[in-house]
């Protein structure tokens, strides 16, 4: 495990537009949308194995029943499309890479 700390107010889902209702739910979807969060931060981290791993988490195939620990699965459990939030994240995370660091 890397001891890179990251800056989690950069790469966070819940700033992203229309997911603001989600955040004011229960502890379980807190939960999912927490590990939404942390692919999101290991996709932008400096660490290429973190980097790697999350990407292909988010990439992972379209399947009928996906596992409990998917993208897929945490998405269909959030009632999202898993396929537009997935290009929702990849353009928020271009842009926040195109910004200059505060």
């Amino acid at each position: 495990m890397s001891n890179e700390r990251f800056d989690d107010s950069r790469f966070s889902i819940e700033t992203a537009d229309g997911i603001e209702e989600f955040c004011n739910t229960g502890p379980e979807r807190k939960l999912l949308i927490a590990i939404i969060n942390r692919a999101i931060l290991d996709w932008t981290s400096s660490d290429d194995c973190f980097s790697a791993s999350a990407k292909e988490w988010f990439y992972a195939s379209e399947v009928e029943e996906p596992e409990f620990n998917t993208f897929q699965s945490i998405c269909n459990t959030l009632d999202l499309d898993f396929l537009k939030l997935r290009d929702a994240i990849i353009v928020y995370i271009e842009r926040n890479k195109a910004a200059p660091a505060a």
